[in-house]
């Protein structure tokens, strides 16, 4: 059987699934006062070096993209185990097109696989959002991807 967490997320129950990408989710929903903790609006620029702002934004940005590609990493894990188990149950189906339970596991494993889909989407949006706002804050950074 296919494995049913990845990095401590679990596959099996959406609940718990959606529970643990909100936590590591929190980096993208305090964006905005880490950036303005950490580097200066345009009114106390003159107050830290340039070199520090692109320092600054080069360590928050490995951040985000350490966070981005764990996240989708184990949305799409926990997906590609959703969809084994949706073909295991057909299988299994059609082997057996008088078991009802078999229908409704069915059921409810392909609604959990096109949640995790969607939290696929929800994803990019979210780090769509959070590079538009580091973009903002960290303009002369120069990064791959940004």
């Amino acid at each position: 059987m296919a494995e049913t967490r990845y990095d401590g997320i679990p596959c099996e129950d959406f609940t718990l699934f959606k529970q643990a990408i909100i936590k590591l989710r929190k980096v993208d929903d305090f964006v905005v006062q880490r950036l303005n903790t950490a580097i200066p609006t345009d009114t106390f620029k003159h107050q830290e070096s340039v070199s520090v702002k692109q320092d600054k934004c080069a360590g928050f940005h490995k951040e985000l993209g350490a966070a981005y590609s764990g996240r989708v990493g184990a949305i799409e894990n926990c997906i590609k185990i959703a969809e084994a188990k949706v073909d295991s149950l057909r299988a299994a189906r059609s082997k057996d097109r008088d078991n009802s339970l078999l229908a409704e596991e069915i059921s409810e494993k392909q609604g959990n696989l096109r949640m995790m889909q969607n939290e696929l989407n929800y994803e990019r949006v979210i780090q769509e959002r959070s590079m538009k706002v580091f973009k903002e804050r960290c303009d002369s950074f120069d990064a791959p991807g940004v």
